[in-house]
């Protein structure tokens, strides 16, 4: 090694030290071989003047989910130079009730749904970073925004649940091809198109699927013939958009868990779609174990794997769990060089990419979840962490636009601290906002503290306090000062949120936003500061027994 590169590998390693640059290495397996099958998914790299050979997923795609909290347009210029410059090479859009559907489909939008000039400028500002653009289209489960409509309520496969569409009815088959012809005008230049079919859970119930599940397996049990009416409809969607598009359909895998390899086969599943292989905890193994991969390598020759950087650790978080999601790259990395092959003991999988999921809701009824902006070091870290991972410090300080004197992330800084509020400092696009979410929990724990504190754990401003309006004034009077001005605080707290929100969403988003994390707060403070007046206002008091007079 020369005298120069010995210098840059010191400066490296005096910013990461080794024991960092060994957890970054994902529990790679130091070896040379020259394995050409499989070379396109590993890279060489130099720590300490070893050679370390490691998985980096050939393809970084990373999921926009549009059904909840959908950014302005102008918020995709900022952030597509970042996510190219972190390593990503994909994006993939769930436009759900976003996407401006025209015609009979014209009420599967909402009314604050991009118009299609908006969505032309999306792809075609994704395009302008060379990042492929992929929608994804649910056309199975989670067609709720389809089917909570009055006018497509006959097409559910349960009358009671608009989650999962009846795959016997020409009327929702011809509903999801209109919904694929719509939104593939316009990604012309789309090579795959995702389709969902993840989660569903009404399957076989009506009395056509009944009927059909008998007919395709005969032989089998009820839960058999379930999973046969799901393998006919995948088959048939998916036959539809080769045959007509030219493109390939990707799935979700999570239905596909406990199927044979000769059923999956049978409907020639694996020559017609991708598996996409979605895990979001740090023990993929806890839902995909080795049998499993085996089935799928030998039944699928496409598949890819899905990790999170947002909106898998809780319906209602507003503050990605960096750590957590962190490890679950890690994890990641791990089991797809295992059974890429790279490994001694592994299979050979060709994987396509890792998908970096980001949900914004859990489904189309739930509250939101972490927003985009105050999500995006945990997009930047994940990113880099899975095509960059040597120079993972560093690039991740540079792309968020820290400050000089703030210390780079590190496995035991996120150890330490999950949410890292300290890069409230950097500058990337959105920081300010993660700095004010990253407050909510002030203000969270301040009203659950005087909630235990007065109702549960008092003795003045109990349910039978206030029934019988009777407590001490001297003891619940300076907690009102208190709630006061946290009520104030709060407002301007609020005030503040709302301006910085409007660089990024619209007012529907806003204001959303706020009445599921502002107004709660603010409405437990009203009601404790409310019930202390009442009870304070009292000025003389009645005999014992109270409840008698």
């Amino acid at each position: 090694m020369t005298m120069s590169c010995l210098v840059k590998t010191r400066k490296l390693l005096s910013s990461v030290s080794f024991l960092v640059v060994i957890s970054f290495l994902f529990f790679s397996i130091l070896h040379t071989t020259d394995n050409k099958k499989h070379r396109r998914h590993s890279k060489l790299l130099k720590s300490e003047g070893k050679d370390v050979k490691m998985f980096i997923p050939p393809r970084r795609m990373v999921h926009f989910d549009l059904k909840g909290a959908p950014p302005k347009v102008s918020y995709f210029e900022k952030i597509f130079p970042m996510i190219k410059l972190a390593g990503g090479t994909d994006i993939l859009i769930e436009w759900e009730d976003m996407f401006p559907y025209s015609g009979y489909l014209v009420n599967a939008s909402s009314t604050a749904a991009y118009t299609e000039q908006e969505v032309r400028r999306i792809v075609e500002l994704a395009e302008m970073n060379s990042l492929n653009v992929i929608p994804l289209i649910q056309t199975f489960g989670h067609m709720e925004h389809v089917l909570k409509l009055k006018e497509f309520s006959g097409l559910r496969e349960d009358p009671n649940s608009p989650q999962t569409i009846c795959p016997s009815r020409k009327e929702g088959f011809d509903v999801i091809t209109e919904m694929i012809s719509q939104v593939l005008k316009l990604h012309p230049k789309s090579t795959h198109i995702h389709i969902g079919c993840d989660e569903v859970y009404q399957l076989g119930q009506c009395s056509r699927c009944s009927a059909k599940g008998r007919k395709l397996a005969p032989a089998g049990p009820t839960s058999l013939s379930k999973k046969h009416v799901f393998f006919d409809h995948v088959q048939r969607v998916s036959e539809h958009i080769v045959d007509k598009y030219h493109i390939r359909p990707i799935i979700w895998d999570d239905m596909l868990r406990d199927v044979f390899r000769n059923d999956i086969d049978a409907y020639r599943l694996g020559e017609l779609v991708d598996l996409m292989v979605w895990v979001y905890v740090e023990d993929i193994g806890q839902f995909v174990d080795s049998n499993r991969w085996e089935t799928y390598s030998h039944a699928f020759p496409r598949i890819w794997a899905a990790s999170a950087f947002k909106g898998a650790f809780g319906e209602r978080l507003f503050i990605p769990n960096l750590n957590r999601h962190f490890n679950n790259h890690l994890s990641w990395l791990k089991v797809m060089e295992r059974e890429s092959g790279l490994a001694p003991s592994g299979k050979s999988i060709e994987f396509q990419g890792l998908l970096l999921a980001g949900w914004s809701r859990y489904d189309h009824f739930a509250v939101l979840c972490e927003l985009l902006p105050v999500s995006i070091p945990s997009l930047i870290l994940n990113l880099i962490a899975t095509s960059d991972p040597l120079n993972l410090g560093s690039q991740v300080h540079n792309l968020l636009t820290c400050p000089p004197n703030l210390p780079h992330l590190t496995h035991r800084r996120l150890r330490q601290d999950p949410h890292q509020s300290d890069l409230r400092s950097c500058k990337f696009p959105g920081a300010e906002l993660f700095g004010l979410v990253s407050s909510l929990q002030f203000y969270k724990s301040e009203a659950e503290t005087l909630v235990r504190k007065l109702r549960i754990r008092g003795g003045w401003l109990t349910s039978y306090n206030i029934r019988h309006n009777f407590s001490s004034p001297s003891r619940l009077m300076p907690q009102n000062r208190q709630i006061q001005y946290l009520l104030k605080s709060l407002g301007e707290y609020k005030s503040n949120l709302t301006i910085a929100m409007s660089d990024f969403f619209e007012t529907d988003t806003v204001d959303e936003w706020l009445e599921q994390n502002i107004t709660p707060i603010r409405t437990v403070l009203q009601s404790l500061s409310k019930d202390i007046s009442s009870v304070t206002a009292r000025k003389d008091w009645p005999r014992r027994p109270v409840g008698l007079q």
